[in-house]
């Protein structure tokens, strides 16, 4: 059970922690553990392992949120793939005639289509990693990768907002148009929220 309250950090431990989980700074030792810990000297087995075997728990939201982002990382590697398959040489060359011979892109830029492609790669690549580190950081509960979900959906809510004022006006006040956005960036705040107020649970 989380019952110990560090005094340093705020975060609560199991009852037979000596040393927080967090902050890693010493806990107060209350009468009624003090018999655990010799318990647990006595059996050649540490607070810590025990913290580990019966204490603290990953809550269900962050398992999810950490295969989510494990599910966009693969998924990542496999567009990287595929999409690096569809642009050999021979492709591309045969993309930049068709467009040359309908006249819809400026030839000057059909010359740039290497350049285009390979930033497409780097950045699905870069994407692709990202998501496979966070979502590590999240399943071990790194302070690090909570601030990274902040980053992120704080991100989102600062363009969707104005996005969703845009879409409302540009609709004439249509009341599906404004609910299909208004859901994802409610559903953004709430996630911004939750990462926001439980700190104490990462480390």
């Amino acid at each position: 059970m989380l019952t110990v309250q560090c005094p340093s950090c705020g975060s609560f431990n199991d009852d037979t922690a000596t040393i927080c989980y967090y902050c890693k700074k010493p806990l107060p030792i209350s009468p009624d553990q003090s018999g655990k810990i010799i318990l647990h000297a006595a059996s050649g087995t540490s607070p810590a392992s025990s913290r580990r075997a019966s204490g603290y728990k990953r809550p269900g939201c962050i398992s999810l949120y950490s295969a989510l982002m494990f599910l966009g990382g693969i998924s990542g590697f496999i567009s990287l793939f595929v999409f690096l398959g569809n642009t050999s040489s021979a492709n591309l060359s045969t993309v930049s005639t068709q467009l040359n011979d309908a006249g819809a892109v400026d030839p000057n830029l059909l010359k740039l289509l290497p350049v285009y492609f390979g930033i497409v790669l780097i950045v699905l690549f870069i994407f692709s990693i990202l998501n496979l580190v966070v979502g590590w950081g999240l399943w071990t509960m790194r302070n690090w990768a909570r601030i990274y979900v902040l980053a992120s959906q704080g991100l989102s809510i600062l363009t969707g907002v104005p996005l969703l004022f845009f879409s409302i006006a540009v609709s004439k006040g249509n009341l599906c148009i404004g609910v299909m956005y208004l859901l994802p960036l409610a559903i953004t705040g709430y996630i911004f929220l939750w990462f926001f107020e439980n700190r104490k649970i990462f480390r």
